[in-house]
């Protein structure tokens, strides 16, 4: 996300709000069957409101301060562009001040590296790394990667 809000030239090429849709402010409602036709344009919004209630809670407080953290991005970027700040420390200084940017980094990185040198024996780890997280989205990825172990260190 980092990367889709620096730009050249000044300018800001999405607004946080633009970049992640809208901010669910109201209490979640009960969950609506699957097939019954989302009313919202944002795709986001049309899969929380089929969940059960306790993951809609968790996705709305996720997607919240998902919305604090790109605001705050926003402004770090804009400061710095005014500063004069090219777009390589402006992503250093994006990365280096947010914690969850810096471990999905990390963890993709080490992943890159262990595929790149075969280094299969080190995949259990990664995996319960991973999972020990709080980034929802890696957790998904590692399940879906230990569902399929085989193929991936195959691969």
């Amino acid at each position: 996300m980092a990367a889709a809000l620096l730009t050249t030239g000044g300018t800001t090429a999405v607004t946080a709000a633009e970049a992640c849709g809208s901010i669910i402010t109201a209490p979640p409602a009960p969950p609506v069957p699957a097939d019954d036709p989302c009313p919202s344009t944002d795709p986001v919004v049309c899969r929380i409101r089929v969940l059960p209630m306790d993951e809609k809670v968790e996705a709305q407080r996720t997607r919240i301060r998902y919305h604090y953290l790109l605001e705050a991005m926003h402004r770090t970027e804009a400061d710095m562009r005014e500063a004069g700040a090219s777009d390589e420390e402006i992503a250093r200084e994006l990365l280096a001040n947010c914690p969850e940017l810096n471990a999905l980094t990390g963890h993709v990185r080490s992943l890159a590296h262990m595929l790149t040198e075969r280094q299969d024996e080190r995949l259990p780890q990664w995996l319960d790394a991973v999972l020990q997280g709080d980034l929802p989205s890696l957790h998904t990825l590692a399940a879906g990667i230990d569902r399929d172990r085989d193929a991936v260190i195959a691969a």
